[in-house]
C-alpha cells in the first residue's frame, strides 16, 4: 500500500512538474514574443526596406524580361548600364526601351555635364599617363560639356580621345610609328597599318560591351561626320557618349575596381530622377506597396 501511495504521490508530483514546466514555457514564450516584438520595433526601417525591395522585384520582373530580350539584340548601351547601380541602370534601360531620346539625354546630362564631375575627371587625367596636348584638349572639352556647349566640346574630345587610345596601344607595344603611319607590332597579333581607331580596340583587350559602345556610339560610322567636320546635328548625344568613353578610358588605364561612371551617377539630383523613372515604370501597386517601393528605391 505504501508503495502504491508513493507512486500516486510521485505521479501527482510529476503532474505539478509538467504544469510548472508548461507555465514556464508560456512565460518563456511571452518573453520571447516580447523580445521579438522589441527586435521588430528596433529594425522596422530595415524590415520595411526589405519588403519594399520585394515589392520592387516582384513588380519589375516582367519588365526586366522585356528589357533583357531587347538587350540581347541591341547591346550598344549595355556597357553603361552594367557600370551603374541597380536603380540608375534600370532607369536608363526603361528610358531606352521607351524610345524617350530627350529623356535619356537629360538623364545623362544630370551626371556627366556636372561641373564638379568635370573637375573630378580633370584631376584623374592629371594622374594618368597622357600626352600633355591630349590632357589640355580633353580638359577643355570637358569644360564645354559642363557648360553644355556641345558643338565646341565634341571636336576637342573626339580627336584627343582617339589619340589617347592610340598612345595607350603604343605604351603596351601593340602599335608603333613608321613615319606618318602607325603599324601593328608582332605583340598585337595583327599585320599592317592601323587603318582606324576601331582596329586597335580588340588588341587592347577591351570588354566586349565597351567595344560595342565605342564602335556604335562614339566612333564607327556614326562618329565619322564629327571626326571629319561634316556633322550638322547630334552634338549633345555625341558629347555625352564621348564623356562616357573618356570615363571608361581612364578606368582602363588606372585598372581600378571603382568606376568613374558609378560615381558620376551617384549625384543626388540624378538619383532622384532615376527613382522617379523606375516608379513610373512599375505596374499599378497598392498604396502600401507603392510607398514601400518608393522608400526602398530611395534607400
Amino acid at each position: 500500500m505504501g508503495a502504491k501511495f508513493e507512486n500516486v504521490n510521485s505521479t501527482r508530483s510529476g503532474s505539478r512538474g509538467w504544469r510548472e514546466w508548461l507555465s514556464s514555457l508560456g512565460a518563456s514564450g511571452r518573453s520571447a514574443g516580447e523580445r521579438l516584438s522589441g527586435w521588430i520595433d528596433d529594425h522596422s526601417e530595415e524590415i520595411e526596406a526589405v519588403l519594399g525591395w520585394i515589392a520592387v522585384t516582384v513588380a519589375v520582373q516582367p519588365r526586366l524580361r522585356q528589357l533583357r530580350a531587347r538587350w540581347g539584340t541591341d547591346p550598344e548601351w549595355a556597357f553603361l548600364v552594367s557600370r551603374l547601380d541597380f536603380v540608375n541602370g534600370l532607369a536608363l534601360m526603361v528610358l531606352l526601351d521607351e524610345g524617350a531620346e530627350d529623356e535619356v539625354l537629360v538623364f545623362l546630362e544630370r551626371a556627366l555635364a556636372n561641373p564638379a564631375f568635370a573637375e573630378k575627371l580633370g584631376d584623374e587625367m592629371d594622374e594618368a599617363p597622357l600626352a600633355s596636348h591630349h590632357r589640355k584638349q580633353l580638359r577643355a572639352g570637358l569644360g564645354y560639356v559642363a557648360q553644355r556647349d556641345y558643338e565646341i566640346a565634341v571636336p576637342l574630345l573626339i580627336v584627343a580621345l582617339e589619340g589617347a587610345f592610340v598612345e595607350e596601344a603604343e605604351r603596351r607595344n601593340l602599335v608603333e610609328r613608321a613615319k606618318t603611319k602607325i603599324r601593328f607590332t608582332e605583340t598585337s597579333g595583327r599585320d599592317g597599318n592601323m587603318g582606324s581607331i576601331e582596329a586597335i580596340l580588340e588588341p587592347l583587350g577591351l570588354d566586349e560591351t565597351l567595344d560595342n559602345f565605342l564602335r556604335r556610339q562614339v566612333y564607327g560610322g556614326r562618329g565619322n561626320g564629327f571626326r571629319h567636320g561634316t556633322a550638322r546635328e547630334g552634338w549633345r548625344q555625341k558629347a555625352l557618349s564621348l564623356t562616357v568613353a573618356l570615363c571608361a578610358f581612364l578606368d582602363l588605364i588606372s585598372e581600378s575596381d571603382e568606376t568613374l561612371l558609378a560615381e558620376a551617377f551617384s549625384v543626388e539630383e540624378g538619383v532622384e530622377i532615376a527613382q522617379r523613372t523606375v516608379l513610373e515604370a512599375l505596374p499599378n501597386l497598392g498604396p502600401g506597396a507603392q510607398a514601400s517601393a518608393a522608400k526602398a528605391l530611395a534607400s
